[in-house]
């Protein structure tokens, strides 16, 4: 899959994030082309992107990962509405730590309040986007999807 642009500006940057917000190793692979809607599977959160590049991010997978993820950084399990509350962190961290990346790259972003998702989830207002799946020791697999808006 190619990416120019802004989109390999969020991919790189995804690339350097999810490992510095992620404390135990992490695989992300090569990213999968999403043209025109993907299917939330279960569990994730939903952050929006304005401003110079406008998208939205889907930090995706189940709600086992999740509650393993914050079980291993927190060391107690996380059910309910803990569990929802550390998702919809989860995905602020990610979003955040994004946002001050690209300023870096001299873009200016902001990002919305999360969403979470629970259940099954199709997104179809969307031109096209990607998804990088992600391996992370102890905890099990994700995806962070950058969606385009139409």
């Amino acid at each position: 899959m190619t990416i120019s642009g802004k989109n390999a500006d969020i991919v790189e940057t995804l690339f350097h994030v999810v490992p510095s917000v992620i404390p135990f190793p992490v695989s992300l692979q090569q990213p999968i082309s999403l043209i025109p809607s993907i299917l939330q599977p279960e569990w994730g959160v939903l952050i929006g992107i304005t401003g110079d590049i406008r998208g939205r991010l889907l930090v995706k997978g189940t709600s086992q990962t999740f509650g393993l993820l914050g079980q291993n950084l927190f060391g107690m399990t996380l059910e309910g509405p803990m569990l929802e509350s550390f998702t919809g962190e989860f995905g602020n961290m990610i979003a955040g730590n994004l946002s001050a990346h690209i300023y870096q790259l001299g873009f200016t972003i902001d990002i919305t309040p999360p969403t979470l998702m629970m259940g099954e989830s199709n997104f179809q207002d969307s031109d096209h986007g990607f998804s990088i799946p992600i391996e992370i020791e102890q905890v099990g697999n994700m995806d962070i999807a950058w969606l385009l808006h139409k």
